[in-house]
């Protein structure tokens, strides 16, 4: 049996069709989303810590006087997670980026074929009135 595309059906699937699709493991997943909540967390996680004694200047002098190499510990964590959130997301725009033209690329691609299709159909419409006109005529 020819295996149908998705994008070529004519009706949407079915709650029984859907159903199956989940049970097969055919499950929609939106990664934009999860890496949204991510990045969220990170960046509310980071306020959050430092708030232990006010603002973090102050969390951070307090840690230098008690314990400078737990400072310096901190403050290079710190560092390291604000330039990976940075990285993260500017990687992540970067691919959101590449999908964006990809999928133009993909939807003038899809446009220029309806154009030939809708071409065709209007060949074949006026065939068919030249064809009903040459019956009609006998």
């Amino acid at each position: 049996m020819a295996e149908e595309r998705y994008d070529e059906r004519s009706e949407p699937a079915t709650p029984r069709r859907r159903e199956e699709a989940r049970d097969r493991g055919h499950v929609a997943r939106s990664t934009d989303l999860s890496s949204a909540v991510i990045l969220l967390a990170a960046l509310l996680a980071g306020p959050a810590a430092a708030q232990t004694e006010g603002d973090e200047a102050t969390f951070v002098e307090t840690l230098r006087r008690n314990d400078p190499a737990a400072a310096e510990r901190y403050v290079a964590l710190r560092d390291a997670r604000e330039k990976a959130v940075t990285t993260y997301a500017e990687t992540s725009l970067a691919l959101l980026d590449f999908l964006d033209a990809r999928d133009r690329e993909a939807l003038a691609s899809y446009q220029a074929a309806i154009s030939r299709i809708g071409t065709l159909l209007e060949e074949r419409k006026q065939a068919r009135a030249d064809l009903e006109r040459i019956l009609r005529d006998k």
